[in-house]
């Protein structure tokens, strides 16, 4: 009888813990690559860009991703995860961000 109280306790401790992987996994995914700074100071042109989904691509200059990956130039692609907030009233390319994460 202990036995198997002890095997339907830790199955009910694997499979909270791979539900738990679930959920937190899509973090842990690229979702973006940051292909570009663009370093020119004028309206709507310095920042970086970003290509998400495999084909859109978007601009932020928000500080998290200078914070995130560095202000010197991109070389590769750099795979993160990014949320984004609200699309800039001034330049329609432009997005802030809500939450930025390098994937390795």
């Amino acid at each position: 009888m202990k036995k198997i109280l002890v095997i339907t306790c830790l199955f009910v401790l694997f499979c909270e813990n791979l539900f738990a992987q679930k959920i937190t996994s899509d973090s842990t995914k690229a979702n973006a690559e940051i292909i570009k700074l663009h370093m020119e100071k004028c309206m709507c042109c310095w920042g970086w860009e970003i290509k998400m989904n495999n084909d859109s691509i978007i601009r932020s200059g928000d500080s998290k991703i200078g914070n995130t990956i560095g202000y010197s130039a991109v070389k590769n692609p750099i795979p993160v995860y990014i949320e984004l907030g609200e699309q800039e009233k001034d330049c329609s390319k432009y997005y802030r961000i809500k939450k930025i994460k390098k994937i390795l």
